[in-house]
């Protein structure tokens, strides 16, 4: 979805897709619109990046957009990042990347990975990486993974569940 329009999906599975290369939102776009996903199953979606980084394996809501997720699953979605000579790479959110305005409601976010492939590259928030407004209720976020093959790579440091920049409430 983009430039502001509308959308709303009810009842749905979106997985096996793949944003490709440098691409993001490996199974949802959100870019400048308003969507409300509902009883959705989002799994096994990805998308990889190089030259600088890759967002949400699962779900990317871009600065903007506007998202609203209820009563729905996220899981099984990698989002993974290797570098491109000399910048290291970022993968952000394995199963959602969020910069707009979100909500997430009685949902289960697991089993989703972010993945630095190199020793230049980071994996960060496995199940969410938040650079935005985000707010989470009544949801389960858990046996997601952030994989970092360098020494910062501290369990908690780049949030195996969440990835957090700015307020969550």
């Amino acid at each position: 979805m983009n430039d502001h329009g509308t959308m709303t999906i009810t009842g749905c599975t979106i997985s096996d897709n793949n944003a490709g290369l440098g691409g993001g939102g490996g199974g949802v776009l959100n870019e400048n619109g308003t969507m409300t996903i509902t009883r959705c199953t989002i799994s096994n979606n990805s998308v990889s990046g190089w030259l600088l980084s890759s967002e949400g394996g699962g779900i990317l809501n871009e600065s903007g957009g506007s998202l609203i997720v209820t009563n729905s699953t996220i899981s099984g979605n990698t989002c993974s990042a290797v570098y491109f000579d000399p910048f290291p790479a970022t993968a952000l959110g394995g199963g959602v990347y969020n910069s707009g305005s979100m909500t997430i409601t009685n949902c289960t976010i697991s089993g989703n990975s972010a993945v630095g492939i190199t020793s230049l590259d980071t994996g960060e928030g496995g199940g969410i990486s938040n650079g935005g407004n985000l707010q989470i209720t009544s949801s389960t976020i858990a046996h997601n993974s952030a994989r970092v093959e360098t020494v910062h790579s501290a369990v908690g440091f780049m949030g195996l569940g969440l990835r957090e920049q700015t307020a969550v409430s």
